[in-house]
């Protein structure tokens, strides 16, 4: 699949493929495995990569910057980078009428690996996002995420979300700006409690209310996968859960993943590191693990109007 600036069709602009990364259910390695997807996307497969970390714990931000980093460059005065939370006070402050595109987009990115010719950058978050649901005015608008990603499309093969595990503006935002969930699944005791509230978001909301999405995109959200995280084959509670989420996934018509991440302290290590697990600890399974769900993801992956990736 071809790294090269998206093809546009008629009516379509430039756009990556976006995924939100999402399960109602906390606690199941959903960052973990977004993190080291996004960052296995550029290391492996040469992609451009785009990590919006929506989730107001920012997890992910932690991950992958230090915390010198990260007071180096959004906590000092004048910061150096913005977090998404300023995407939302651009927005609100001086585009109302969604016409204008962000004044430097370049502000909210910060790099965070570079290959040749792939990399992985971020956009980070911080604990102030969780305060913008109880605030008026057009912060209720759901599209300033997408409103970003669209500013700096050209520089992205692949965007990826990691949603916030509440039903929130914060999910809604992050669903108005993709066209794929991948939804993480910790085979446990009541694994598919949230299966069934997010299914039904997504098909009430990105079926019957169409008009809110750009006419450009696609009408309706995929559920691209089940990808299972924090995986223990030993335990009898993982092999009765698995039967659990299998019959849901049907039912839903939601394709598992054939890859899957195991269980394991080392991912802590890697994230303390702020290094994805391929790199602290190459040539474990985990590693191993984690490039084949990149390989596998590409390959559910649609790909994008004029065949390029």
């Amino acid at each position: 699949m071809s790294t090269s600036n998206i093809s546009a069709t008629p009516g379509r602009p430039a756009y990556p493929r976006v995924v939100s990364v999402v399960n109602l259910k906390g606690g199941v390695g959903k960052t973990t495995l977004c993190v080291n997807l996004a960052y296995g996307l550029a290391y492996f497969k040469n992609k451009r990569v785009l990590l919006v970390d929506l989730d107001p714990q920012a997890n992910a931000t932690q991950y992958l910057i230090s915390q010198y980093t990260y007071q180096k460059l959004y906590l000092a005065d004048p910061p150096t980078k913005f977090t998404v939370v300023e995407v939302y006070d651009e927005f609100n402050q001086s585009n109302r009428v969604n016409s204008a595109p962000p004044k430097d987009p370049q502000r909210y990115i910060q790099r965070i690996y570079k290959g040749d010719p792939g990399y992985l950058d971020l956009v980070a978050s911080k604990l102030e996002l969780s305060l913008l649901a109880f605030e008026g005015g057009q912060v209720h608008k759901n599209n300033q995420v997408r409103w970003l990603i669209e500013s700096v499309a050209k520089q992205y093969d692949i965007v990826l979300i990691d949603c916030p595990p509440t039903v929130s503006r914060m999910l809604m935002g992050g669903f108005d700006a993709s066209e794929y969930v991948l939804v993480p699944m910790k085979p446990e005791f009541l694994s598919t409690i949230g299966l069934p509230l997010l299914h039904r978001i997504i098909t009430k909301t990105y079926s019957e209310d169409i008009g809110k999405r750009a006419k450009w995109m696609n009408p309706d959200l995929s559920v691209i996968g089940i990808i299972y995280t924090m995986f223990n084959s030993q335990l009898v509670m993982t092999k009765e859960s698995l039967a659990e989420i299998q019959r849901e996934a049907t039912r839903l018509n939601y394709p598992i993943f054939n890859a899957y991440m195991s269980n394991s302290t080392k991912f802590a290590w890697s994230s303390k590191r702020t290094l994805p697990i391929f790199r602290t600890e190459p040539s474990s399974q985990y590693a191993l693990e984690m490039e084949q769900i990149v390989t596998e993801f590409l390959a559910r992956l649609p790909q994008a109007p004029g065949g390029a990736l």
